[in-house]
């Protein structure tokens, strides 16, 4: 008993470790990308400095946040989860590479027209002609999807009777813009598995 119990403590001390350090990560990098002395108030941006790159693709973008702040530590390089998280009612931290489908995307067609519309910043409640017949459905997921990563999410416990799992999904409407969640969501779309 008491060896299951490290085991858990040692679990929950390096996942809360990985958050912490991308959030420290995070914010290191603004602090980097300012000038002038701790008591100026008026420090600008350095101009060739930039916190981010450039990229091709809102796809590329999503990537490179979904690295640049740690989402892999809990959910997996690429999504695909497997971290494990003590008496939570999956097990493991939930896998992020299979989010098409539970948007109810199911085809590399229909995750483009998704990701096309993300790009685009059309609110999805302003899409004139529903590029397939389950847009409500995905839309109604894509707003959930939004509110978690945005709001934050507690790990349902398997046994009331035991102590809770130990990491939530942490609120990130702090750190992200809707913009910056957008780009993630159409990375995770674009992990989907299309020829399995």
């Amino acid at each position: 008993m008491k060896d299951n119990r490290s085991k858990k403590t040692i679990i929950a001390i390096i996942a809360m470790s990985a958050i912490l350090t991308a959030l420290l990560w995070r914010f290191v990098l603004v602090a980097e990308a300012f000038t002038g002395d701790a008591g100026d108030t008026s420090a600008s941006p350095v101009p060739d400095a930039p916190l981010e790159p450039t990229f091709d693709s809102v796809v590329e973008r999503g990537k490179w946040l979904f690295e640049r702040n740690g989402c892999f530590a809990c959910h997996g390089e690429a999504g695909i989860g497997g971290v494990a998280l003590p008496n939570y009612a999956a097990g493991t931290v939930p896998d992020l590479n299979y989010i098409a489908e539970r948007m109810t995307i199911y085809s590399p067609e229909d995750a483009k027209a998704v990701i096309d519309i993300i790009e685009s910043r059309t609110p999805f409640d302003k899409v004139q002609d529903p590029p397939y017949p389950r847009f409500a459905v995905t839309k109604a997921q894509y707003d959930s999807i939004r509110q978690v990563i945005s709001n934050g999410s507690q790990a349902g416990s398997a046994d009331p009777s035991k102590p809770p799992p130990p990491i939530n999904m942490p609120a990130w409407k702090l750190i992200l813009s809707d913009e910056d969640i957008d780009a993630i969501i159409s990375y995770l779309i674009s992990l989907y598995p299309w020829d399995e």
